[in-house]
């Protein structure tokens, strides 16, 4: 692992557990696109309970999803 932290002391933060994966170096853009996707379906999106999901910001400057995904997949928690 050399200086690499392990997931679980990132803390409860997708942009944490994100700049974590960046900063251990090597094949960044498939760790964090893997890690993003495992950490995202836990935190979902926003904040709660002290949990940070995917920031609003972040979201909003993504690339459009394909007009196939419906709505409501966009929908966490009901």
């Amino acid at each position: 692992m050399g200086g690499r932290r392990p997931p679980r002391r990132c803390g409860p933060t997708y942009p944490t557990a994100i700049k974590a994966c960046i900063e251990a170096g090597g094949d960044i853009d498939t760790t964090a696109a893997i890690v993003g996707g495992i950490v995202g379906a836990y935190t979902g999106l926003g904040e709660w309970d002290g949990v940070v999901g995917v920031p609003s910001a972040w979201l909003s400057h993504r690339e459009p999803l394909p007009a196939w995904v419906p709505p409501e997949a966009l929908r966490f928690g009901g």
